[in-house]
């Protein structure tokens, strides 16, 4: 899956295009600020435009704008979690997850705007309704710093006086938490989400 990022904000860009490249099955073509920026990849009709956290009012325009430029190109809108943003999807897109959603929720409603835009829809476009928030142990925040910082689980443990196998334990329910399937996944979603 080939995508492209459109955020104003250039650390939350950075950080979804990192956590994003960690799925073995997606291809981060480019993350931009602007529209006029995306019209490079819009040539490549199987990309996937990402739109993220752009108010209603700007929303609007800019899929009328990529669905004018590139008819085929699916559009999935991640939406900052506020009540009055998260009950219908825009007009154009064919998803529309909460900001906060994980990397494997955002993939899967990849998948299915993908599927929508080859095939036409069937059930409708996909909109999630429930925020998710990683919530992590002060433990496993504490594993995850190390993580950061490219520690080995014996290192990890060595200075957080836990066994090995706890370390593992700890990273397999940050894994689960953050919705990712590896360490640079991990750290990447971490920081995404501000939990880092």
């Amino acid at each position: 899956m080939r995508l492209v990022i459109l955020d104003a904000d250039p650390s939350s860009r950075m950080a979804l295009a990192d956590v994003l490249s960690c799925d073995g099955d997606v291809s981060v073509l480019g993350a931009v600020a602007e529209p006029a920026a995306l019209v490079p990849y819009l040539a490549d009709t199987e990309a996937v435009a990402i739109v993220a956290d752009l108010t209603t009012e700007d929303l609007t325009p800019v899929i009328g704008w990529l669905r004018d430029e590139a008819p085929d190109v699916a559009v999935v809108v991640l939406n900052p979690d506020t009540e009055e943003e998260r009950d219908e999807v825009p007009s154009g897109a064919h998803a529309c997850l909460l900001l906060a959603a994980t990397p494997r929720q955002i993939v899967a409603a990849v998948r299915g705007a993908i599927r929508e835009a080859n095939d036409g829809p069937s059930t409708g476009p996909l909109i999630q309704q429930t925020p998710h928030a990683a919530e992590l142990t002060p433990k496993e925040r504490e594993v995850m710093r190390l993580v950061e910082r490219g520690a080995t689980n014996q290192q990890i443990a060595d200075q957080l006086y836990l066994s090995v196998s706890a370390v593992k334990s700890h990273l397999s329910h940050v894994f689960g938490r953050l919705g990712v399937g590896s360490r640079d996944g991990a750290v990447a979603e971490a920081r995404r989400q501000g939990v880092l």
